[in-house]
């Protein structure tokens, strides 16, 4: 019987003692493990990978591809739009873009970015056509019309209608 404590408490302490070291050891193998495999995260999160790039004086515009949901997440496809620097944009941003790179516009967006970068920002766009949706009222608590301020970038997301 003793034999057995002895294996019991043995295997407790080394699982123990293996819990310990996995984040110390084998984190960083792991993570490269999981960068080689692919993995990325969702455009549904991220906005996806910017398409095309509008320069204007002193800041740009970055509009990304569409990104679409996968069968096992919910939302809309949307377009998101980075207008950066935000320390550089003026006061009123009234822009209309071409967010499907056809070379015709898409969408007129307004908004204020006010100089306080914890101010909420508002604004509104406008669908030129019926493949966007118009939002009249865009925030940070908009799912369906985001518009926010993170870091140095303001982030503006355009759904498209299905």
């Amino acid at each position: 019987m003793r034999g057995a404590n002895f294996l019991g408490y043995g295997g407790a302490a080394f699982t123990v003692l293996l819990a310990l070291l996995v984040p110390f050891v084998l984190m960083g193998g792991i993570a490269r493990a999981v960068a080689h495999a692919g993995l990325r995260v969702s455009p549904m999160y991220t906005g996806g990978s910017v398409v095309r790039v509008v320069e204007r004086p002193g800041y740009r515009i970055e509009i990304s591809a569409t990104a679409r949901p996968h069968w096992f997440e919910r939302g809309q496809p949307f377009v998101q739009v980075a207008f950066t620097p935000a320390s550089a944009l003026p006061a009123q941003i009234d822009e209309t873009l071409d967010l499907d790179g056809d070379g015709r516009p898409d969408v007129r967006m307004r908004f204020a970015v006010p100089r306080d970068e914890k101010t909420p920002l508002h604004g509104a766009w406008t669908a030129l056509n019926s493949h966007y949706a118009s939002a009249a009222d865009a925030s940070r608590t908009a799912r369906s019309a985001l518009l926010v301020r993170t870091h140095d970038r303001v982030l503006a997301r355009v759904e498209e209608k299905q």
